[in-house]
Protein backbone atom coordinates (compact mmCIF):
# COMPACT_ATOMS: atom_id res chain seq x y z
CA UNK A 1 0.00 0.00 0.00
CA UNK A 2 1.45 3.69 -0.51
CA UNK A 3 3.38 5.11 2.46
CA UNK A 4 1.16 7.89 2.66
CA UNK A 5 -1.20 8.14 5.93
CA UNK A 6 -4.23 8.57 6.14
CA UNK A 7 -4.80 12.68 6.52
CA UNK A 8 -2.51 12.20 3.08
CA UNK A 9 -5.20 9.97 1.37
CA UNK A 10 -8.13 11.52 2.06
CA UNK A 11 -6.20 14.97 1.16
CA UNK A 12 -5.35 13.25 -2.00
CA UNK A 13 -9.16 11.94 -2.91
CA UNK A 14 -10.24 15.21 -1.76
CA UNK A 15 -7.63 17.24 -4.47
CA UNK A 16 -8.81 14.18 -7.01
CA UNK A 17 -13.09 15.40 -6.59
CA UNK A 18 -11.39 18.86 -7.28
CA UNK A 19 -10.32 17.59 -10.37
CA UNK A 20 -12.78 15.52 -11.68
CA UNK A 21 -16.20 14.96 -9.62
CA UNK A 22 -17.14 18.72 -8.52
CA UNK A 23 -20.04 18.96 -10.47
CA UNK A 24 -20.94 15.30 -9.86
CA UNK A 25 -20.46 15.88 -6.14
CA UNK A 26 -22.96 19.39 -5.93
CA UNK A 27 -25.24 17.49 -7.81
CA UNK A 28 -25.23 15.08 -5.46
CA UNK A 29 -25.61 17.36 -2.28
CA UNK A 30 -29.14 18.89 -4.05
CA UNK A 31 -30.50 14.97 -4.39
CA UNK A 32 -28.76 13.21 -1.16
CA UNK A 33 -30.28 11.63 0.47
CA UNK A 34 -33.65 10.62 -1.38
CA UNK A 35 -33.00 10.84 -4.70
CA UNK A 36 -29.40 9.94 -4.55
CA UNK A 37 -26.98 8.76 -1.75
CA UNK A 38 -23.85 7.35 -3.90
CA UNK A 39 -21.06 8.96 -6.26
CA UNK A 40 -19.94 6.95 -8.94
CA UNK A 41 -16.02 7.26 -10.25
CA UNK A 42 -14.70 5.76 -12.73
CA UNK A 43 -11.43 3.88 -12.08
CA UNK A 44 -9.65 5.28 -15.08
CA UNK A 45 -10.37 8.83 -13.64
CA UNK A 46 -8.29 7.46 -10.81
CA UNK A 47 -5.79 5.91 -12.59
CA UNK A 48 -5.28 8.80 -14.55
CA UNK A 49 -5.34 11.42 -11.86
CA UNK A 50 -2.69 9.06 -9.62
CA UNK A 51 -1.38 5.75 -10.66
CA UNK A 52 -0.51 4.55 -7.66
CA UNK A 53 -3.88 5.75 -5.88
CA UNK A 54 -5.34 3.45 -8.54
CA UNK A 55 -3.44 0.68 -7.94
CA UNK A 56 -3.86 0.86 -4.36
CA UNK A 57 -7.75 0.68 -4.68
CA UNK A 58 -7.59 -2.61 -6.66
CA UNK A 59 -5.06 -4.30 -3.92
CA UNK A 60 -6.93 -2.59 -0.94
CA UNK A 61 -10.29 -1.31 -1.32
CA UNK A 62 -11.73 -1.17 1.90
CA UNK A 63 -9.48 1.00 3.35
CA UNK A 64 -9.64 3.41 0.39
CA UNK A 65 -12.91 3.60 0.62
CA UNK A 66 -13.04 4.40 3.68
CA UNK A 67 -10.77 7.36 2.98
CA UNK A 68 -12.18 8.68 0.04
CA UNK A 69 -15.68 8.53 1.65
CA UNK A 70 -13.68 10.64 4.47
CA UNK A 71 -12.98 13.12 1.96
CA UNK A 72 -16.54 13.53 0.74
CA UNK A 73 -18.05 13.88 4.04
CA UNK A 74 -15.03 16.63 4.15
CA UNK A 75 -16.03 18.20 1.26
CA UNK A 76 -16.50 22.09 0.46
CA UNK A 77 -20.26 22.29 -0.58
CA UNK A 78 -22.08 25.92 -1.12
CA UNK A 79 -25.12 24.70 0.30
CA UNK A 80 -25.48 23.27 3.72
CA UNK A 81 -25.75 19.59 3.51
CA UNK A 82 -23.65 16.78 5.16
CA UNK A 83 -22.95 13.74 2.91
CA UNK A 84 -21.69 11.77 6.03
CA UNK A 85 -23.61 8.49 4.73
CA UNK A 86 -23.24 8.37 1.07
CA UNK A 87 -20.70 5.62 -0.74
CA UNK A 88 -17.86 6.04 -2.84
CA UNK A 89 -18.62 3.17 -5.27
CA UNK A 90 -15.92 2.27 -8.34
CA UNK A 91 -16.53 1.05 -11.42
CA UNK A 92 -15.57 0.35 -15.21
CA UNK A 93 -11.60 -1.49 -13.76
CA UNK A 94 -9.25 -2.47 -16.42
CA UNK A 95 -9.85 -5.90 -18.57
CA UNK A 96 -6.37 -7.18 -15.43
CA UNK A 97 -9.33 -7.04 -13.24
CA UNK A 98 -12.08 -8.76 -14.74
CA UNK A 99 -12.18 -12.26 -14.71
CA UNK A 100 -14.29 -14.72 -15.37
CA UNK A 101 -15.93 -16.20 -12.30
CA UNK A 102 -14.44 -19.43 -13.18
CA UNK A 103 -10.77 -18.38 -13.08
CA UNK A 104 -11.37 -16.35 -9.20
CA UNK A 105 -8.43 -18.02 -7.40
CA UNK A 106 -7.12 -17.39 -3.78
CA UNK A 107 -4.55 -14.22 -4.82
CA UNK A 108 -8.00 -12.20 -5.47
CA UNK A 109 -9.23 -12.54 -2.11
CA UNK A 110 -9.80 -9.28 -0.69
CA UNK A 111 -9.50 -7.20 -3.79
CA UNK A 112 -11.46 -5.53 -6.14
CA UNK A 113 -12.76 -7.05 -9.02
CA UNK A 114 -15.47 -6.69 -11.75
CA UNK A 115 -17.40 -9.69 -13.06
CA UNK A 116 -19.44 -9.56 -16.12
CA UNK A 117 -22.76 -12.99 -16.32
CA UNK A 118 -25.82 -13.00 -16.03
CA UNK A 119 -28.36 -12.45 -13.23
CA UNK A 120 -29.89 -15.98 -12.51
CA UNK A 121 -31.06 -16.04 -8.81
CA UNK A 122 -31.90 -12.96 -7.01
CA UNK A 123 -33.34 -12.79 -3.33
CA UNK A 124 -36.34 -9.73 -2.11
CA UNK A 125 -34.60 -6.74 -0.19
CA UNK A 126 -34.88 -7.11 3.46
CA UNK A 127 -33.01 -5.19 6.45
CA UNK A 128 -29.85 -5.86 8.08
CA UNK A 129 -29.04 -4.12 10.46
CA UNK A 130 -25.24 -2.48 10.69
CA UNK A 131 -25.14 -1.35 14.39
CA UNK A 132 -27.73 -2.46 16.70
CA UNK A 133 -28.60 -1.03 19.91
CA UNK A 134 -28.95 -3.99 22.39
CA UNK A 135 -30.68 -3.21 25.81
CA UNK A 136 -30.47 -4.94 28.61
CA UNK A 137 -33.07 -7.11 30.59
CA UNK A 138 -31.52 -6.34 33.63
CA UNK A 139 -31.45 -2.45 34.36
CA UNK A 140 -32.99 -1.32 30.49
CA UNK A 141 -29.56 0.19 29.79
CA UNK A 142 -28.62 0.53 25.78
CA UNK A 143 -25.41 -0.43 24.19
CA UNK A 144 -24.36 -0.46 20.73
CA UNK A 145 -22.09 -2.74 18.84
CA UNK A 146 -21.50 -2.51 14.94
CA UNK A 147 -22.46 -5.61 12.76
CA UNK A 148 -19.91 -6.65 10.41
CA UNK A 149 -20.76 -10.56 10.19
CA UNK A 150 -23.48 -12.34 9.17
CA UNK A 151 -24.64 -13.47 12.67
CA UNK A 152 -25.89 -10.99 15.53
CA UNK A 153 -23.29 -9.72 17.46
CA UNK A 154 -24.79 -8.73 20.96
CA UNK A 155 -22.60 -6.84 23.25
CA UNK A 156 -19.35 -8.77 25.89
CA UNK A 157 -20.86 -7.55 28.78
CA UNK A 158 -23.38 -4.54 29.96
CA UNK A 159 -22.39 -1.03 30.13
CA UNK A 160 -25.01 -0.37 33.11
CA UNK A 161 -24.85 -3.21 35.74
CA UNK A 162 -21.42 -5.13 33.84
CA UNK A 163 -23.51 -8.11 33.54
CA UNK A 164 -23.48 -10.64 30.72
CA UNK A 165 -27.17 -9.95 29.69
CA UNK A 166 -29.31 -11.01 28.74
CA UNK A 167 -29.94 -8.51 25.69
CA UNK A 168 -32.88 -7.62 23.42
CA UNK A 169 -32.14 -6.07 19.86
CA UNK A 170 -33.87 -2.23 20.52
CA UNK A 171 -35.22 -1.81 16.48
CA UNK A 172 -36.15 1.55 17.10
CA UNK A 173 -32.90 2.73 18.02
CA UNK A 174 -30.87 0.43 16.16
CA UNK A 175 -29.83 1.61 12.47
CA UNK A 176 -30.63 -0.63 9.24
CA UNK A 177 -29.92 -1.10 5.76
CA UNK A 178 -31.61 -2.26 2.39
CA UNK A 179 -29.84 -5.50 1.88
CA UNK A 180 -30.30 -8.14 -1.10
CA UNK A 181 -28.15 -11.31 -2.38
CA UNK A 182 -27.85 -12.34 -6.17
CA UNK A 183 -25.86 -14.77 -7.86
CA UNK A 184 -24.57 -14.36 -11.10
CA UNK A 185 -22.99 -16.81 -13.74
CA UNK A 186 -19.86 -16.30 -16.27
CA UNK A 187 -20.74 -14.78 -19.55
CA UNK A 188 -20.46 -16.84 -22.48
CA UNK A 189 -17.45 -17.91 -23.10
CA UNK A 190 -15.14 -20.64 -25.48
CA UNK A 191 -14.14 -22.63 -22.76
CA UNK A 192 -15.38 -26.25 -22.11
CA UNK A 193 -15.87 -26.11 -18.65
CA UNK A 194 -18.77 -25.29 -17.09
CA UNK A 195 -19.36 -21.30 -16.09
CA UNK A 196 -18.52 -20.26 -13.09
CA UNK A 197 -21.32 -18.70 -10.40
CA UNK A 198 -21.09 -16.54 -7.48
CA UNK A 199 -22.93 -14.85 -4.75
CA UNK A 200 -23.22 -11.21 -4.82
CA UNK A 201 -23.96 -9.01 -1.72
CA UNK A 202 -26.17 -5.62 -2.57
CA UNK A 203 -26.25 -3.28 0.11
CA UNK A 204 -28.68 0.53 0.43
CA UNK A 205 -29.41 1.79 -2.69
CA UNK A 206 -27.56 -1.06 -5.09
CA UNK A 207 -30.54 -3.29 -3.77
CA UNK A 208 -33.22 -4.27 -6.31
CA UNK A 209 -31.48 -2.51 -9.38
CA UNK A 210 -31.64 -6.08 -11.11
CA UNK A 211 -33.57 -8.87 -11.82
CA UNK A 212 -33.31 -12.71 -13.20
CA UNK A 213 -32.22 -12.84 -16.77
CA UNK A 214 -30.61 -8.96 -16.40
CA UNK A 215 -27.13 -9.04 -17.97
CA UNK A 216 -24.86 -7.05 -15.38
CA UNK A 217 -21.53 -5.71 -15.02
CA UNK A 218 -20.75 -5.88 -11.04
CA UNK A 219 -17.43 -4.78 -9.12
CA UNK A 220 -16.59 -5.85 -5.38
CA UNK A 221 -14.34 -7.46 -3.16
CA UNK A 222 -14.41 -10.76 -3.03
CA UNK A 223 -14.47 -12.65 0.71
CA UNK A 224 -14.55 -15.59 1.93
CA UNK A 225 -17.85 -17.02 3.66
CA UNK A 226 -17.32 -16.88 7.43
CA UNK A 227 -19.40 -20.15 7.77
CA UNK A 228 -17.43 -23.09 6.94
CA UNK A 229 -16.10 -25.56 9.14
CA UNK A 230 -13.49 -27.21 6.98
CA UNK A 231 -10.62 -26.28 5.43
CA UNK A 232 -11.78 -24.74 2.11
CA UNK A 233 -13.95 -22.07 1.78
CA UNK A 234 -16.52 -20.62 -0.15
CA UNK A 235 -16.35 -16.90 -1.74
CA UNK A 236 -19.13 -14.05 -2.39
CA UNK A 237 -18.76 -10.86 -3.13
CA UNK A 238 -19.12 -7.88 -1.77
CA UNK A 239 -20.71 -5.35 -4.37
CA UNK A 240 -19.51 -2.02 -4.82
CA UNK A 241 -21.36 -1.10 -7.54
CA UNK A 242 -23.70 -2.77 -10.81
CA UNK A 243 -24.37 -1.91 -13.48
CA UNK A 244 -26.85 -3.70 -16.51
CA UNK A 245 -24.79 -4.06 -19.29
CA UNK A 246 -26.58 -2.32 -22.97
CA UNK A 247 -28.70 -4.80 -25.14
CA UNK A 248 -26.27 -3.82 -28.24
CA UNK A 249 -22.92 -4.81 -26.09
CA UNK A 250 -23.84 -7.97 -24.72
CA UNK A 251 -25.38 -8.89 -28.54
CA UNK A 252 -21.61 -9.56 -29.26
CA UNK A 253 -20.31 -11.39 -26.24
CA UNK A 254 -18.37 -14.20 -27.25
CA UNK A 255 -20.37 -17.57 -27.39
CA UNK A 256 -20.28 -21.16 -28.68
CA UNK A 257 -20.87 -21.89 -32.26
CA UNK A 258 -23.88 -24.15 -31.87
CA UNK A 259 -22.75 -27.89 -33.89
CA UNK A 260 -25.20 -28.44 -36.92
CA UNK A 261 -24.17 -31.58 -38.37
CA UNK A 262 -25.23 -34.43 -36.77
CA UNK A 263 -22.04 -36.42 -35.82
CA UNK A 264 -20.46 -33.23 -34.02
CA UNK A 265 -23.61 -33.10 -32.24
CA UNK A 266 -23.69 -36.25 -30.88
CA UNK A 267 -19.45 -35.53 -30.08
CA UNK A 268 -20.39 -32.23 -28.11
CA UNK A 269 -23.62 -34.13 -26.02
CA UNK A 270 -21.31 -37.01 -25.32
CA UNK A 271 -18.57 -34.35 -23.97
CA UNK A 272 -21.59 -32.79 -22.06
CA UNK A 273 -22.87 -36.17 -20.45
CA UNK A 274 -19.34 -36.67 -19.29
CA UNK A 275 -18.34 -33.47 -17.84
CA UNK A 276 -22.06 -33.21 -16.27
CA UNK A 277 -21.56 -36.48 -14.87
CA UNK A 278 -18.19 -35.16 -13.37
CA UNK A 279 -20.29 -32.20 -11.60
CA UNK A 280 -22.80 -34.39 -10.18
CA UNK A 281 -20.19 -36.55 -8.86
CA UNK A 282 -18.17 -33.60 -7.28
CA UNK A 283 -20.83 -32.16 -5.46
CA UNK A 284 -22.33 -34.02 -2.43
CA UNK A 285 -25.44 -31.54 -2.24
CA UNK A 286 -26.39 -29.40 -5.76
CA UNK A 287 -29.07 -26.78 -4.94
CA UNK A 288 -31.06 -25.85 -7.89
CA UNK A 289 -28.76 -22.36 -8.31
CA UNK A 290 -26.06 -23.97 -9.06
CA UNK A 291 -27.49 -26.95 -10.85
CA UNK A 292 -28.88 -23.96 -13.69
CA UNK A 293 -25.39 -22.79 -13.48
CA UNK A 294 -23.25 -25.77 -14.46
CA UNK A 295 -26.07 -28.18 -16.08
CA UNK A 296 -29.03 -26.52 -17.16
CA UNK A 297 -27.40 -23.49 -18.79
CA UNK A 298 -24.89 -25.39 -20.79
CA UNK A 299 -27.31 -27.71 -21.67
CA UNK A 300 -29.36 -25.02 -23.28
CA UNK A 301 -26.03 -23.17 -24.70
CA UNK A 302 -25.44 -27.10 -26.09
CA UNK A 303 -29.14 -27.38 -28.31
CA UNK A 304 -27.73 -24.25 -29.94
CA UNK A 305 -29.47 -21.11 -27.98
CA UNK A 306 -27.57 -18.17 -27.41
CA UNK A 307 -28.83 -17.40 -23.75
CA UNK A 308 -27.25 -13.91 -23.97
CA UNK A 309 -29.82 -12.94 -26.71
CA UNK A 310 -33.51 -12.06 -26.34
CA UNK A 311 -34.17 -15.77 -27.40
CA UNK A 312 -33.53 -16.93 -23.98
CA UNK A 313 -35.67 -15.11 -21.51
CA UNK A 314 -35.07 -16.40 -17.67
CA UNK A 315 -38.12 -16.11 -15.15
CA UNK A 316 -41.03 -15.89 -17.83
CA UNK A 317 -43.01 -13.38 -18.20
CA UNK A 318 -40.58 -10.49 -17.29
CA UNK A 319 -41.93 -6.87 -15.91
CA UNK A 320 -44.82 -6.34 -13.73
CA UNK A 321 -47.05 -8.96 -15.38
CA UNK A 322 -50.04 -10.21 -12.86
CA UNK A 323 -48.61 -13.56 -13.45
CA UNK A 324 -47.07 -15.11 -10.42
CA UNK A 325 -46.05 -18.35 -12.00
CA UNK A 326 -42.92 -18.00 -13.90
CA UNK A 327 -40.95 -20.15 -16.09
CA UNK A 328 -36.86 -20.49 -15.34
CA UNK A 329 -36.06 -20.78 -18.90
CA UNK A 330 -38.29 -19.45 -21.81
CA UNK A 331 -36.78 -20.26 -25.25
CA UNK A 332 -38.14 -17.99 -28.07
CA UNK A 333 -38.38 -18.33 -32.01
CA UNK A 334 -39.38 -15.89 -34.21
CA UNK A 335 -41.00 -14.09 -31.58
CA UNK A 336 -43.33 -17.27 -30.42
CA UNK A 337 -42.93 -19.45 -27.24
CA UNK A 338 -40.96 -22.70 -28.79
CA UNK A 339 -40.04 -24.80 -25.24
CA UNK A 340 -40.50 -23.87 -21.21
CA UNK A 341 -38.09 -25.52 -19.41
CA UNK A 342 -38.16 -25.63 -15.53
CA UNK A 343 -34.98 -26.86 -13.19
CA UNK A 344 -35.10 -28.42 -10.19
CA UNK A 345 -32.00 -29.21 -8.15
CA UNK A 346 -30.99 -32.90 -8.55
CA UNK A 347 -32.48 -34.79 -5.54
CA UNK A 348 -35.95 -33.33 -6.32
CA UNK A 349 -38.26 -36.05 -7.59
CA UNK A 350 -39.35 -35.26 -10.96
CA UNK A 351 -42.46 -37.41 -11.12
CA UNK A 352 -43.92 -34.95 -8.76
CA UNK A 353 -43.02 -31.72 -10.59
CA UNK A 354 -44.69 -32.53 -14.21
CA UNK A 355 -47.91 -31.25 -13.25
CA UNK A 356 -46.42 -27.72 -12.55
CA UNK A 357 -44.25 -27.96 -15.95
CA UNK A 358 -48.12 -29.19 -18.06
CA UNK A 359 -49.92 -25.76 -16.15
CA UNK A 360 -46.65 -23.37 -17.47
CA UNK A 361 -47.15 -24.94 -21.03
CA UNK A 362 -51.12 -24.73 -21.39
CA UNK A 363 -50.80 -21.14 -19.72
CA UNK A 364 -48.26 -20.04 -22.32
CA UNK A 365 -49.75 -22.20 -25.30
CA UNK A 366 -46.00 -23.55 -26.24
CA UNK A 367 -45.62 -26.82 -27.42
CA UNK A 368 -42.72 -28.49 -26.00
CA UNK A 369 -41.33 -28.21 -22.48
CA UNK A 370 -38.30 -29.83 -20.77
CA UNK A 371 -38.31 -30.57 -17.34
CA UNK A 372 -35.02 -31.22 -15.21
CA UNK A 373 -32.89 -31.23 -12.51
CA UNK A 374 -29.27 -32.10 -14.53
CA UNK A 375 -29.18 -35.86 -13.87
CA UNK A 376 -32.98 -36.71 -15.33
CA UNK A 377 -34.19 -35.40 -18.06
CA UNK A 378 -38.16 -35.15 -19.25
CA UNK A 379 -39.81 -33.99 -22.15
CA UNK A 380 -43.15 -33.30 -22.69
CA UNK A 381 -45.16 -32.17 -25.86
CA UNK A 382 -48.38 -30.68 -26.30
CA UNK A 383 -50.95 -32.55 -28.92
CA UNK A 384 -53.18 -30.05 -29.06
CA UNK A 385 -51.68 -29.56 -32.78
CA UNK A 386 -53.63 -33.58 -33.38
CA UNK A 387 -56.93 -32.03 -31.97
CA UNK A 388 -55.94 -34.13 -28.33
CA UNK A 389 -56.06 -31.83 -24.94
CA UNK A 390 -53.22 -33.56 -23.84
CA UNK A 391 -49.79 -33.21 -22.78
CA UNK A 392 -47.54 -36.83 -23.10
CA UNK A 393 -44.23 -37.83 -22.32
CA UNK A 394 -42.32 -38.02 -25.10
CA UNK A 395 -38.92 -38.88 -23.59
CA UNK A 396 -38.12 -39.41 -19.68
CA UNK A 397 -33.72 -40.65 -19.40
CA UNK A 398 -31.60 -40.11 -17.47
CA UNK A 399 -27.92 -38.13 -17.89
CA UNK A 400 -26.01 -40.96 -19.48
CA UNK A 401 -29.13 -41.97 -21.80
CA UNK A 402 -29.31 -38.68 -23.53
CA UNK A 403 -26.74 -39.63 -26.68
CA UNK A 404 -29.06 -42.03 -27.44
CA UNK A 405 -31.72 -39.97 -27.37
CA UNK A 406 -30.35 -37.94 -30.05
CA UNK A 407 -32.64 -37.39 -32.24
CA UNK A 408 -35.78 -36.59 -29.93
CA UNK A 409 -33.65 -33.74 -28.94
CA UNK A 410 -34.33 -32.02 -32.17
CA UNK A 411 -37.63 -30.03 -31.03
CA UNK A 412 -35.84 -28.62 -28.73
CA UNK A 413 -32.91 -27.34 -30.72
CA UNK A 414 -32.18 -23.83 -31.69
Amino acid sequence: MAQAGNSELVDAFTQFFESYYDTGIKELAKRYPNKQRSLHIDWEDIYRFDPDLADDFLNHPEPLQRYAEEALRLYDLPIDVSLGQTHVRVRNLPDTESPEICELRARDMNSLVQLRGIVIESTDVKPKVVDGAFECQLCGTLSRVPQSSSDLQEPHECQGCERKGPFRLNFDQSEFIDSQKIVIEDEATTSPEPPGSIEVELEDDITNEVSNGDFVDVTGVLRLADDNSGNTFETHLEGMSIELVDYDEREHWPTIEPTTDSEGFKMDLEAFVERSRRVLQSHEYLDETSAKAKIITPFIKLLGWNIYSTDVLMEYPRGDSDITDRVDYALIENGDLKVCIEAKRPTVNLDAKTGQLKRYMRLHRCNWGLLTNGDRYIILRDEKEFELDDIIREVDCELEHLVKRESALAPLRR
